[in-house]
C-alpha cells in the first residue's frame, strides 16, 4: 500500500546538541561485508527508519526502529490515512566462513604505551589484609554526599580516588566544603575527586527535559581551589552516554566513565562483541575532551548503576539478564576473557586508569570469608606488569593482543573474545614457553599456586581454543 500524502512535511533539524557520532541518523539503504564472506544489502521502504547507533553505549549494535524521536509524541493519525513499511534484505556471495592459518596478527611498532594504573572500587576503608588489596595504585571509594555518613578509619595510605555524590539542589560551595571537612578529618590521601550530582545517576534524553543543576564547572572550579593538590575528574559515575550527553568543559584534569556490556543485550554473542565498540568510543571522547587523561571504571558484566530505570534489576534466578546487578558469568572463564578483551582494546595515550572490580559483593573478587574468587588472580596479573611498556596487536578474528616488555623481558598477551576455536599466525614471535587458561583447565585457578607466569613448553602457539587466554614467554 502506498502513503498518502497529508501535505507538506517541514525539514527536521537535529538539535544543536546531537552531533553525528550520537545516535540518531535516518537512512533509507544500508550495505554491510561480512568477514569478506557475506556482501549484505538491506532496503528501506515507506514511512521514515530511524537507527540508534548503540556502541554510545557500548553494544556491538544498531537499534532500528520507525518514527523519529524528534517528531511530536504520541503520533497523530487521520482517520483513513494509509502508510506502509517494508525491508528487503539480499545476501550476495555468499561464501563458507573460516578463519585460515594465514591470518596474520602484527604488532604495531609505532606507538608504545606505559601500563596503565589499576585501582580497585572499595565500600570501606577499612579493608583486608591481602597482599593484593594493599597493592593496587589507588582506591576507587564512591560516597553518597546526600545521605548521612560516618567517619572511616584506615591503615592504608593508598592513593584514594573519591567519587563524590552531591544534591544539585545546594550551593555548590556549600556541597564541597561539606566533602573538604570529610577529607580532613579523616586524612584521606585525596589523589582524584570526581563531583557529580546525584540526579545525574539518572539518564536523560537529548531532547528531553533536563533538571536545573549548576553547571559542573562551577564544582570543578571550587574543587580546583579546595583540593590543588588533587586531579579533578570530570565525566559521569554510569555510562558513556550519559557522558556524551553532558560532556565536560573546563577546570578538569581527568575523564572518567564506567562500562558495563548488558544494556541492551545480555547474551554471550552480545556481550563478546562489546570489544569492538570501545575504539570508537575513545576517538568520540578524545574529539571533546581536548585529548585529556581518561579513567575507566568500573568494568565488570553486571551493572553498579541503572540510569535508564527505577533500579537495578535483581537477578535471583541467576540467569543472563539485561540491567542486572549480578551477572552469572562474573565467576568463569567468561568473565576474564572479556575483560582483558575490553582492557587490549582500551589501551591509547589517553588511557591512563583503570577499576574492573570491587573487593566483596557481586562484582568482587573476595568471598566474605576473604577466600579469592577468579578475578582476584586476573587484577593480580595486570598489577604484576606494572611499570612495564606495551604495544598492541591489530586485532584480528576476535583475537585481541599485548606485546608486554617488563624487567628487560618480552612477554606475548592473547585472548580469543570469542567461543569459536580459532588459527591464526603471530608475526615476530620468537616463541619459547606460554601459559594457557581456558576450559579444560580454568579449576586451576582456584589453587594456592595459581599464576599466569607457570609457563609451559608448548609447540603451537597459533591455536586459540574458545575464550583462551594466552600469556607467552619470548626466547
Amino acid at each position: 500500500m502506498q502513503q498518502k500524502k497529508t501535505g507538506a512535511k517541514e525539514e527536521k533539524k537535529f538539535p544543536e546538541f546531537l552531533t553525528p557520532d550520537q545516535p540518531f541518523f535516518k537512512f533509507k539503504k544500508l550495505a554491510y561485508t561480512l568477514d569478506d564472506s557475506l556482501l549484505v544489502n538491506i532496503n528501506f521502504k515507506g514511512i521514515i527508519f530511524e537507527m540508534e547507533d548503540q556502541r554510545n553505549w557500548g553494544d556491538a549494535s544498531f537499534k532500528i526502529y520507525s518514527g523519529s524521536l524528534l517528531d511530536p509524541f504520541p503520533y497523530l493519525e487521520k482517520e483513513g490515512s494509509n502508510f506502509s513499511q517494508a525491508v528487503k534484505i539480499d545476501i550476495v556471495n555468499k561464501k563458507q566462513r573460516s578463519f585460515p592459518s594465514k591470518n596474520i596478527v602484527k604488532i604495531d611498532h609505532t606507538t608504545s604505551y606505559k601500563f596503565p594504573k589499576i585501582g580497585i572500587k572499595i565500600d570501606s576503608l577499612i579493608l583486608p589484609d591481602d597482599n593484593l588489596i594493599s597493592n593496587f595504585d589507588y582506591y576507587y571509594y564512591l560516597i553518597d554526599f546526600t545521605k548521612d555518613y560516618k567517619s572511616v578509619t584506615t591503615r592504608y595510605q593508598n592513593k584514594v580516588f573519591l567519587v563524590a555524590l552531591v544534591d544539585h539542589i545546594n550551593d555548590p560551595e556549600k556541597e564541597l566544603t561539606k566533602i573538604y571537612n570529610f577529607i580532613t578529618e579523616n586524612n584521606i590521601n585525596l589523589d582524584k575527586i570526581l563531583i557529580c550530582p546525584k540526579i545525574y545517576l539518572n539518564s536523560f534524553q537529548p531532547a528531553g527535559e533536563w533538571p536545573k543543576v549548576p553547571e559542573l564547572n562551577e564544582y570543578y572550579k571550587i574543587a580546583k581551589k579546595m583540593f590543588s593538590n588533587s586531579q579533578i575528574v570530570s565525566g559521569m559515575v554510569t555510562n558513556f552516554t550519559e557522558l556524551n550527553r553532558k560532556r565536560p568543559k573546563m577546570f578538569y584534569d581527568l575523564v572518567s566513565f564506567s562500562f558495563t556490556p548488558i544494556i541492551h543485550d545480555s547474551s554471550d554473542y552480545g556481550v563478546l562483541n562489546t570489544p569492538e565498540t570501545i575504539p570508537y568510543i575513545l576517538k568520540t571522547l578524545k574529539n571533546f575532551s581536548n585529548s585529556s587523561d581518561v579513567h575507566i571504571g568500573p568494568i565488570s558484566i553486571g551493572m553498579y548503576f541503572n540510569p535508564y530505570g527505577e533500579s537495578l534489576v535483581k537477578n535471583k534466578k541467576k540467569i543472563r539478564l539485561e540491567m542486572a546487578d549480578s551477572d552469572p558469568r562474573h565467576d568463569q572463564l567468561f568473565s576474564l576473557t572479556w575483560t582483558l578483551a575490553i582492557f587490549i582494546q582500551s589501551i591509547n595515550k589517553e588511557s591512563k586508569f583503570f577499576t574492573f572490580n570491587s573487593i566483596y559483593g557481586h562484582h568482587g573478587i573476595l568471598n566474605k570469608d576473604n577466600t579469592k574468587r577468579p578475578l582476584y588472580h586476573l587484577n593480580n596479573f595486570l598489577i604484576s606488569l606494572s611499570n612495564s611498556e606495551i604495544y598492541k596487536f591489530n586485532p584480528i578474528n576476535e583475537v585481541y593482543g599485548l606485546k608486554v616488555i617488563l624487567k628487560n623481558k618480552k612477554y606475548y598477551l592473547f585472548v580469543n573474545s570469542s567461543k569459536q576455536k580459532k588459527e591464526i599466525n603471530i608475526s615476530e614471535l620468537n616463541f619459547s614457553y606460554q601459559y594457557k587458561l581456558n576450559l579444560k583447565n580454568f579449576t586451576d585457578i582456584f589453587k594456592n599456586d595459581f599464576s599466569f607466569f607457570n609457563f609451559k613448553k608448548d609447540i603451537n602457539p597459533y591455536t586459540f581454543e574458545q575464550l583462551e587466554i594466552k600469556f607467552i614467554e619470548d626466547k
